[in-house]
């Protein structure tokens, strides 16, 4: 028989809303660590489990739990793909729960977010949303106070991660901070 934390994560990443349900009554640790050593709220939401992850954090899911290895946050792991409004809501979910949007990651450690080679620069959830985020994911981290001036561990700042992602000028118009001389 699975231990029943493991049920819990797995039920998670599945997005299997009884399971989930089941495995609390039962005495699952919400926030226990397994697979990845990730918590079943960071399984849900780099999985894409928007309802998963709702029923996670009414149920006091940590919504800054985050990967000790990389310290890439929930907010992290669910900004991973583009044109997908699931990660949105999930996105409105955690900052609604007071998950923190200024959160860096650490420095030049691989990523488990992202393919094999790809190594973590010191970012926020907003430079990653710049990148792989639509407006209205944007716009609720900014809501939230994201700090739009914030730069990563090579002072790039969320615009300069919008740039080079070749993001939309409407995406760009809402990175924009300080003085700023040139068009658009």
């Amino acid at each position: 028989m699975k231990d029943i934390n493991m049920v819990l994560w797995e039920a998670a990443w599945a997005g299997n809303i009884e399971r989930i349900k089941t495995s609390i009554e039962s005495g699952a640790d919400i926030n226990k660590r397994s697979i990845g050593d990730s918590s079943p709220l960071e399984a849900a939401a780099y999985n894409g489990q928007v309802e998963a992850c709702r029923l996670l954090l009414e149920q006091g899911a940590d919504p800054n739990a985050f990967a000790e290895t990389s310290g890439e946050t929930v907010l992290h792991q669910v900004i991973t793909k583009r044109d997908d409004p699931r990660r949105t809501q999930i996105v409105a979910a955690l900052v609604a729960a007071g998950a923190d949007v200024n959160c860096f990651t650490l420095t030049n450690v691989p990523t488990s977010c992202f393919a094999r080679d790809i190594r973590t620069r010191g970012e926020t959830p907003l430079h990653r949303a710049a990148a792989y985020g639509d407006e209205e994911m944007i716009e609720a981290l900014i809501q939230a106070g994201a700090d739009k001036s914030a730069k990563d561990a090579y002072g790039e700042s969320p615009l300069t991660w919008a740039s080079w992602h070749l993001r939309d000028d409407s995406i760009l118009k809402m990175l924009l901070y300080g003085e700023f001389v040139g068009t658009l």
